[in-house]
């Protein structure tokens, strides 16, 4: 939890820097450009960082072979996704007068898809302390290295060029580190494995793909339908910082997924008060946030960062509500997924995605940004409900089958 702090707190000093030198349409421009690839990796994970280490941890013969198989299968989606990028970003109308720049985010998906396939081997194989050895490093020379560049008066795309660097160093060295101290890697050009352990990731990586889409959409369609990365970069600085506290909030929930594992294969009747507990805390907790934000956030901001992120200030109260929203079901929803009842968890994602496809697209006006907030919050409220009732509905019931151990 100490790496999880010290990296977290690195990238929330970045962004304050980012802001604070790149102005509010670049770092609308920055934002932009993480939001799509980042959502565009989330079509290549297929569900592999839960199938992977169930998979190698069984103890089953042929983890090699499976290994090199969810390789080459990561390998030909990048390829596949990386032409895709290409020409949206070639044809599409970006909201900049310079796509090429955009063009950097293609050399950090590829080495970023790659590295995170190398932390689940290391994960699987329960030796995740010597990948932190690698990436803990890395994760911190990105925002030192960026914070000296954005002081020295350095442009966005030398930014965005750097964070490229760092993901291909992760990813170069990670597939090293597997090589020497995993298994060999040896690409398989078989379709037929490939096409099985694509079926069986769909569903898993269906509920994956709507998730990053419910985090990473809204500033993509706002991008798109004001065409103003000044305003898109008003409104992602503290939507980002939401984000980012959700991000690690979710990894603190993540540690408690063997203890929940372990309760639930005894039914034990405690778990049945797990998701209460998290959506008082995650509403107390936010509500108190919130509350804060909307007295001192412009302030803080405009003292901070400057002058012209002034609005930003004013709305990160707002955006601190709306970490709670969509933290408040993750008790039920990690219960949901140990009693093997995902498709609800499908259900609550595809909802939300498509009331915020409809939202940004029907009625939200890009000059009024609580219009913005509003449509947001009532996306994932409709998500939150969902997994809330559904797990209300089933914490007195017995699972579908057993769960595997996490």
């Amino acid at each position: 939890m100490g790496n999880n702090l010290a990296e977290y707190g690195a990238r929330a000093l970045y962004i304050i820097f980012l802001a604070r030198y790149l102005g509010v349409a670049d770092y609308g421009l920055w934002s932009y450009a993480l939001a799509l690839y980042t959502f565009l990796m989330s079509l290549i994970n297929f569900g592999m960082e839960s199938l992977m280490p169930l998979r190698v941890g069984s103890g089953k013969e042929g983890v090699a072979s499976y290994l090199n198989e969810t390789l080459s299968m990561r390998f030909a989606l990048i390829a596949i996704i990386a032409i895709l990028m290409v020409l949206f970003l070639l044809v599409a109308d970006v909201p900049t007068a310079s796509p090429l720049v955009l063009l950097w985010v293609l050399p950090a998906f590829i080495g970023r898809s790659i590295a995170l396939w190398v932390r689940v081997c290391f994960t699987a194989h329960e030796k995740v302390i010597k990948w932190l050895r690698l990436s803990m490093p890395l994760a911190i020379a990105e925002p030192l290295f960026g914070i000296a560049l954005l002081i020295s008066g350095t442009e966005l795309a030398f930014i965005l060029a750097l964070h490229a660097a760092i993901w291909c160093l992760h990813g170069a060295i990670g597939m090293w580190m597997v090589r020497q101290q995993l298994t060999p890697i040896k690409l398989t050009y078989s379709i037929v494995p490939i096409t099985q352990h694509l079926r069986a990731g769909l569903p898993l990586g269906f509920s994956g793909a709507l998730m990053m889409w419910l985090m990473a959409s809204p500033l993509l369609l706002l991008a798109h339908i004001s065409g103003d990365t000044g305003l898109l970069g008003i409104f992602a600085l503290p939507f980002n910082i939401a984000l980012l506290l959700y991000a690690l909030l979710q990894a603190f929930l993540a540690a408690a997924l063997p203890v929940l594992s372990r309760a639930n294969d005894r039914k034990d009747p405690r778990l049945r008060s797990y998701g209460p507990i998290i959506l008082l805390c995650a509403g107390i907790s936010m509500g108190i946030a919130g509350f804060i934000g909307a007295l001192y956030g412009e302030l803080a901001f405009t003292t901070i960062i400057g002058l012209e992120f002034a609005l930003s200030g004013q709305i990160i109260g707002p955006c601190m509500l709306l970490t709670g929203i969509l933290l408040a079901p993750a008790g039920f929803e990690q219960s949901l997924t140990l009693q093997a009842r995902v498709p609800y968890i499908v259900l609550a994602n595809l909802l939300a995605a498509v009331v915020l496809a409809v939202g940004f697209l029907g009625w939200v006006n890009p000059q009024e940004i609580n219009s913005v907030l509003y449509t947001i919050a009532i996306a994932w409220g409709a998500r939150a409900s969902i997994l809330i009732i559904a797990g209300v509905l089933f914490a007195h019931k017995s699972p579908t089958h057993k769960s595997e151990p996490l």
